[in-house]
């Protein structure tokens, strides 16, 4: 017997499953350019999540799976630059929108080994501190978020997110 407030789930990052390497206004990240050895994938194409996002929710839904817990690819939500990239905040949205819809909780998190050298999470955050009615338009589902995935790997692995 299962309780109420148990979640059967999955995770993933968006490094390891997205792809869709410079599409829809996708900057290059940090795990874009790190050195990968021979024989694994690469963050490039990953799983192709990014052309198989209805696919992957339906064979969610099909799983029985009810939490979903992602993380945000920084640089598909800021691209190269100091604005949003409206193309991949609807991304984001359409991911959020098909689990919604499947009745899978999205459980988002900000942070999981990925941003870009200048750190875009940090551009946004305080850009849209400013203007909370434009931070609206953006992807804001949800009451389950996580700030970082493994806080305690980010602080005393040196090279996690491509930086040495």
């Amino acid at each position: 017997m299962v309780k109420k407030d148990f979640y059967w789930g999955a995770s993933t990052s968006a490094f390891q499953v997205e792809g869709g390497f410079g599409e829809g206004g996708k900057g290059v990240a940090t795990t874009d350019v790190r050195h990968v050895p021979e024989g694994i994938a690469d963050s490039k194409i990953a799983s192709d999540h990014y052309h198989h996002l209805s696919e992957d929710i339906e064979l969610m839904a099909d799983l029985g799976i009810d939490l979903y817990r992602f993380s945000f690819n920084w640089t598909r939500v800021m691209g190269d630059g100091d604005q949003p990239n409206q193309e991949g905040i609807d991304f984001y949205n359409r991911l959020i929108d098909g689990c919604l819809e499947k009745g899978i909780t999205p459980f988002p998190t900000l942070y999981h080994f990925e941003r870009d050298k200048r750190n875009t999470f940090q551009i946004y955050r305080d850009k849209e501190k400013t203007n909370s009615e434009d931070r609206r338009k953006h992807v804001s589902y949800g009451k389950n978020w996580s700030a970082f995935f493994r806080d305690w790997t980010i602080r005393f692995c040196k090279g996690i997110d491509g930086f040495y």
